[in-house]
């Protein structure tokens, strides 16, 4: 009866192992959320987040609806509402997932951090698991430690984005395509594309997955599944259902000016990617690479493991050098885990060659050390205490208002900013929060073609009386470029005896309409850029 016994305690206690190595990871992830302060200040900890925020606000809006009407409908009229649905610009697996979340849970925002919480722990858990398959459950949960101590894992962890989503998608894909080139089951190269689609779904970022699966199979020895069927299926899997968004995709960002590939940038991506825990660390990861050419690697997965974590990590790499894009070291953190068996496995050989190790004692006492060393130097960084929450609150909170139309003004994201803070207040949809960078100037999506569509201030007082403005929130705060509309708006509201600045937050200024406000039948924006038309939403709904 003892083996009968044992062999359902043992699962049962792996069970508890890896439940306990997910909170820890996501304790570590709530409490760099707590001391970052991000529980109370505004989504303004990257241009990114009001956007992503608002478009999972609405899916969670249209659930609890019902599913009433078109979704598209639905779409274009909640922008109108909060113009900062930013739907297509990346793929929807993230904003799908936040909005179930939070028709579960809760729109407010330690609600959907507790979801990014989540996600970043899944991200640390699953390197832990993968790792800890191969090389042992130490190296493992220390990887995974490693890796929450990584300081761009600490930033964005933080933040409502797409980015460490992406990194967990990709790298179950990978996981699953170093399985199949291992074992050649055709169910493990299904799992590759569903995992592939889904990341592709979330960040075009994942399009480097495309540069995975052949190189793999040559460096593991595996160039007989090219002659299989099902070798090619997920290929087919990926265009057929991530296609369509991809094309959607490119042709949003056709009018996005693209930043050019330079030496600077493949040289960040080099040292950055391979160097993402440290400096002193890439001779051993690039070790790593090598090792795999020189030896059969002694641990489960063997060879095709350590070709899926080469393919991964210099195809992302390179991919990300040949697609116009610029550099940013939450991209790099996508391929964290496979950095991470890169080195361990640099280390392992190292130590082999030159010291009597067992196998796993220099990959642990290295692991330890990034672990020691990255607690030593660990820095809290808090959010920006911004004030735009507070200005949203007191909008919809201060008085009772009738449905009304406000516009907010700056020369930066923090339009965006307001938006997504007067849309969490909101009884959506209610109110109408219109974008000066939008109604008075014309601009395509990163800024950088700008286009002033009013003449003078009487034009512009003119538009603000039709459009039945009856409050202004202007950022004071000076951009990078001065915009003319801008400065055309302050000078309006500061002049103007019918405009009374009735509260200053810091930089922010609200200024409230004196007179009699006539809201018009319709509220229409204008998106030449991106949608390239005029979406409209009509008042009194």
């Amino acid at each position: 009866m003892l083996p009968n016994r044992w062999g359902r305690v043992v699962p049962r206690l792996e069970t508890y192992l890896q439940a306990s190595a997910f909170l820890l990871y996501f304790a570590i992830v709530v409490v760099y959320q707590w001391l970052s302060r991000a529980y109370t200040m505004a989504f303004g900890g990257y241009s990114d987040e009001p956007a992503h925020y608002v478009t999972a606000l609405m899916i969670r809006d249209y659930i609890l609806s019902g599913f009433s009407g078109s979704p598209l409908a639905f779409a274009e009229r909640y922008y109108v509402h909060y113009p900062a649905v930013a739907f297509g610009m990346w793929g929807p697996v993230i904003h799908v997932l936040s909005g179930v979340w939070m028709a579960v849970f809760s729109d407010s925002r330690v609600s959907i951090l507790l979801l990014m919480a989540v996600i970043a722990a899944s991200l640390a858990w699953s390197a832990q698991w993968m790792i800890g398959r191969a090389f042992g459950r130490l190296p493992g949960v220390l990887a995974g430690l490693a890796i929450c101590l990584i300081p761009a894992f600490q930033a964005y962890s933080v933040l409502v984005m797409a980015d460490i989503l992406t990194g967990t998608l990709i790298l179950w894909a990978t996981y699953c395509w170093s399985r199949y080139l291992d074992s050649g089951e055709p169910a493990l190269a299904w799992r590759f594309g569903v995992f592939a689609t889904l990341a592709l779904l979330s960040k075009a970022n994942a399009g480097s997955l495309a540069l995975l699966p052949i190189p793999a199979a040559l460096m593991a020895g595996r160039a007989d599944l090219f002659r299989r069927r099902h070798f090619w299926l997920p290929a087919v899997m990926v265009g057929l259902i991530a296609g369509p968004w991809c094309l959607f995709y490119a042709w949003l960002m056709a009018n996005l000016t693209r930043v050019p590939t330079t030496f600077a940038i493949v040289s960040k991506y080099l040292t950055q990617g391979l160097g993402l825990f440290g400096v002193l660390t890439i001779p051993l990861v690039l070790a790593g690479v090598a090792s795999g050419f020189f030896h059969k690697p002694p641990y489960p997965g063997g060879r095709p493991l350590w070709a899926a974590a080469v393919s991964m990590s210099l195809g992302f790499i390179a991919y990300h050098c040949l697609v116009p894009g610029g550099f940013e070291d939450r991209y790099v953190l996508m391929i964290a885990p496979w950095i991470a068996i890169l080195l361990i496995l640099g280390a392992e050989w190292i130590a082999r060659a030159f010291l009597p190790f067992r196998r796993g004692v220099a990959s642990t006492i290295l692991l330890a050390a990034i672990v020691v060393y990255g607690v030593a130097v660990f820095r809290v960084h808090p959010k920006t205490n911004l004030p735009y929450a507070q200005v949203a609150y007191d909008l919809i909170h201060g008085r009772e208002l009738p449905q009304s139309v406000f516009l907010v003004s700056s020369e930066s994201s923090v339009e965006t900013m307001v938006v997504a803070e007067i849309a969490m207040q909101d009884r959506r949809p209610n109110h109408f929060v219109l974008r000066a960078s939008k109604m008075f100037a014309r601009m395509n999506w990163n800024g950088d073609r700008y286009e002033n569509r009013v003449t003078d201030e009487a034009e512009m007082r003119d538009d603000l009386r039709a459009w039945g403005v009856s409050r202004v929130i202007v950022d004071t705060t000076p951009g990078p470029v001065p915009w003319p509309h801008h400065r055309m708006l302050r000078a309006v509201v500061a002049t103007d005896p019918q405009w009374r600045l009735a509260r200053r937050y810091g930089p922010v200024e609200v200024y409230e309409f004196q007179g009699v406000v006539k809201m018009p039948e319709k509220i229409q924006v204008d998106v030449p850029y991106t949608l390239r038309l005029t979406l409209e939403a009509a008042t009194g709904k």
